[in-house]
Parts: C-alpha cells; structure tokens; sequence
C-alpha cells in the first residue's frame, strides 16, 4: 500500500465481492472493501485493479475501507 496523505491510499490487487461487497484483496496488504459501491461488474470481478481513495482504517472490526475509489482496470 503505498501512503498518499494520511487518509489518501494507493493499492493493487485483485477485484472480488465478498458477501455481496465488493472488495480488493491485496497480497501484502489484506482485504479493502469500496465504500460507495454495490458489487463488482462481471467484466472486473477477479481481475487485477488499482484503486486510489480515502482509507478508513477498521480499527477493532479489522475490516478496512476505501471510500471515494478511483479504480483503475490494469
């Protein structure tokens, strides 16, 4: 995960729902879900993304969020 600001991230992985929420998981840095979407397309589910937004840290839940994402199909 590369650290933009304090609340801006820019991370790699792949594009997967989870439990009917969509999700990036990362292989160094876990598991982000998007905030602001309802599930992955069809056409990007399990490719590899890029996605730049506003990181919410999950605290005692250990669930990280993206809010705001700019994503990216690589």
């Amino acid at each position: 995960m590369k650290k933009i600001s304090e609340m801006l991230i820019d991370i790699t992985g792949n594009a997967c729902n989870i439990n009917g929420q969509p999700a990036v998981v990362s292989d160094k840095e876990g598991i982000f879900f998007m905030k602001g979407m309802t599930q992955w397309e069809k056409g990007w589910e399990y490719k590899k993304v890029r996605v730049i937004g506003d990181f919410i840290p999950g605290g005692k839940t250990q669930t990280n969020t993206i809010s705001n994402p700019v994503v990216q199909l690589l």
